[in-house]
């Protein structure tokens, strides 16, 4: 008897709001026998604070749940910390969900049709649970002049980041091989100097050989996009994604910017230092 109340009270624990399925695959059979859309929330529902806002404020709510199930079938695939809030199933097959569809942030909201394609994807939202289905209503019913206007943007935008990423990844793998992890009976200061040289060396690879081969075609990516004709129903879209776009690069431009203007400040300090020392070898030499 303990045991059929241990086994009941885990099944109870789950990070799947009522009235949402956590099966891929059961999810695809109810919305191609309802012929209806899937609403995936790919959450961290544990760890994610912008997860845990949408979970509260919308897909928790009656509101949400009574008027969304006429229209969608609700998905959770959730990636917690604790996996324990996961069925089988799920904690087997989640991660290659948010590999298949690319999941690179949390929250994430992807519609599928009835076939498992992807249709649509939000992110968290303000305004409750009706405004919340007015914007997948607005956002399932502008999906195709998004995917022929906006996609090919976002495409031309995110030409490089893929191979950026890839050089960036096996320029760490490298790195972690010429600066191994310490043992455990290193010292405090022999891990701190490790975990230095570690950093140092990957900003000297990402700034000094990364940056200065993709930050120019980034910029004229930008160009390209900037220059691409939408309808009028679809510039504020564009606007809203090449000027986010911008932001994010601009970061790690300024950041780059900075590492230049550091190295160059530390080679002027460095030869204003050796003017120095040379001039008082000269002023000795000359006493002598």
């Amino acid at each position: 008897m303990c045991a059929a109340l241990s086994a009941s009270c885990a099944f109870a624990r789950t990070s799947t709001p009522e009235g949402w399925l956590d099966d891929y695959d059961a999810a695809l059979e109810k919305a191609a026998a309802e012929n209806k859309c899937i609403v995936a929330d790919f959450s961290g529902s544990d760890w994610c604070g912008w997860c845990k806002r949408l979970d509260k404020e919308v897909f928790a709510t009656d509101e949400f749940r009574k008027a969304a199930a006429e229209k969608y079938v609700l998905l959770m695939v959730d990636s917690p910390r604790d996996k324990s809030l996961l069925s089988p199933k799920a904690a087997k097959e989640n991660p290659k969900l948010v590999e298949k569809f690319g999941i690179h942030g949390f929250p994430t909201v992807v519609v599928l049709d009835a076939k498992g394609e992807e249709v649509c994807r939000l992110g968290y939202e303000s305004g409750g649970p009706g405004n919340y289905l007015k914007k997948l209503d607005s956002e399932i019913q502008e999906a195709p002049e998004v995917r022929k206007y906006i996609k090919p943007i976002e495409d031309v935008l995110n030409r490089y980041d893929s191979q950026m990423q890839k050089e960036a990844m096996e320029a760490m793998k490298k790195a972690q091989e010429k600066f191994p992890t310490p043992g455990k009976d290193a010292s405090e200061a022999e891990a701190g100097k490790a975990q230095r040289e570690l950093s140092e060396y990957m900003q000297k690879v990402m700034f000094e050989e990364i940056c200065p081969k993709y930050i120019p075609l980034y910029e004229k990516a930008f160009e390209e996009a900037k220059s691409m004709k939408v309808p009028k129903s679809m510039k504020a879209r564009k606007k809203a994604l090449v000027s986010g776009q911008r932001r994010n690069f601009n970061a790690l431009k300024n950041a780059y910017e900075a590492y230049n203007a550091a190295k160059k400040g530390g080679a002027s300090k460095k030869a204003d230092g050796k003017k120095k020392a040379d001039g008082k070898k000269k002023g000795k030499a000359k006493n002598d």
